[in-house]
């Protein structure tokens, strides 16, 4: 702001220099008029007197004709500098309404749940935590914030888009009790979809048979998958039991170890804030649908999933579920590279997630 203000006092100290110059050549020609118009009047015919007259009306037109022309670049200037800091004064509004929204949020988010910044210090790390508490944090930052301490106290896969109206409800005339319950009910939903994912999930692997055990167990080499597991994954020491017993799941739904590795590569490497048990309850749920549909790549859905989640503004639970219904509704296991893209256009304008899996369906019908 302050470079531009600068930049405008300097185009105002030139345009005032042009006019000052303007002017005082109008008033030179001026006076050189009105002597060769007293010269007239004691000589009226006097040719080359009325031949200066009329280039000094020539050059008093064209000064002229100079003063209007800055006269109105001085106006367009002016007038552009106005819409600039319209514009300007107008995005900080918006920005201040969009930070003054949040934060009421953020306020009815720990009345709701009877916490403060400091119950969630370990969940959003000492910077975001202290910005926070010192009211100095963002509109990004608390968005960020909410998102963090929503699923940490309604659960992995809760709908953060339905916490946050939850919350906006409140600024609307609802009571802190309306708030409670409707947080209560996420959570629920949250938890039902979690259960349904993992009873789908143990459905799945109930039903294989016991050849593919066999042939997976003898081509399962525990030492070996270890050091794998060592030079691919950047991971502390506790996750690593966890993600070889996702690797060697997977290896049991879709027969191929590599593949398996590198879903769960991935699946880790891309949720890093997110615990061991999320992550490989993704992974279970996604090892699940591959082997359900075998045109499907394991690693390719996981980066879907995770992309889906991206797009949407959802979890990935929340996205391995929508992508599961939409299979099972017909959409063309081929396309589910198509569903993050087309969703977010959706999303961009303004369509639901339910809204979003509603039109899906239908196309794959």
């Amino acid at each position: 702001m302050a470079s531009n203000q600068s930049g405008s006092n300097d185009e105002a100290k030139k345009i005032a220099a042009a006019l000052k110059e303007i002017t005082q050549e109008s008033n030179r020609v001026q006076q050189a008029l009105k002597k060769v118009e007293r010269g007239l009047k004691l000589d009226a015919g006097n040719v080359d007197l009325i031949k200066q007259k009329m280039e000094l009306l020539q050059q008093s037109s064209e000064i002229a004709g100079q003063k209007l022309n800055t006269l109105q670049e001085t106006q367009s200037r002016v007038e552009a500098q106005l819409r600039r800091y319209s514009a300007q004064l107008n995005s900080s509004t918006k920005e201040q309404e969009k930070l003054a929204q949040a934060t009421k949020e953020l306020s009815t988010f720990f009345e709701a749940t009877e916490t403060d910044v400091s119950s969630f210090a370990d969940v959003l790390g000492t910077r975001l935590t202290n910005a926070i508490r010192n009211g100095t944090a963002s509109t990004d930052e608390i968005n960020k914030a909410l998102k963090l301490m929503g699923r940490n106290t309604l659960g992995a896969s809760a709908n953060i888009d339905e916490m946050r109206n939850a919350l906006r409800s409140a600024g609307e005339g609802a009571s802190l009790d309306q708030v409670k319950k409707d947080l209560e009910g996420i959570s629920k939903k949250a938890g039902d979809a979690s259960n349904a994912l993992n009873d789908f999930a143990q459905k799945q692997a109930g039903s294989l048979t016991s050849n593919v055990t066999s042939v997976v167990t003898q081509a399962l080499d525990v030492s070996s998958l270890n050091t794998k597991i060592d030079i691919m994954f950047d991971v502390p020491e506790e996750s690593v039991a966890t993600i070889r017993d996702s690797v060697t799941t997977v290896t049991t739904y879709i027969g191929d170890q590599e593949t398996a590795l590198e879903g769960v590569r991935k699946q880790w490497a891309l949720n890093k804030d997110q615990s061991d048990e999320a992550n490989a309850s993704i992974i279970q749920g996604a090892g699940a649908i591959a082997n359900v549909y075998g045109q499907i790549d394991f690693a390719e859905l996981v980066q879907e999933v995770n992309d889906v989640g991206a797009a949407l503004g959802i979890s990935n639970e929340e996205a391995l579920g929508l992508i599961d219904s939409l299979l099972k509704s017909g959409f063309p296991p081929e396309q589910l590279d198509t569903i993050a893209s087309y969703g977010q256009q959706m999303k961009e304008v303004g369509f639901t997630t339910n809204e979003i899996q509603a039109v899906l369906k239908k196309v794959s019908i």
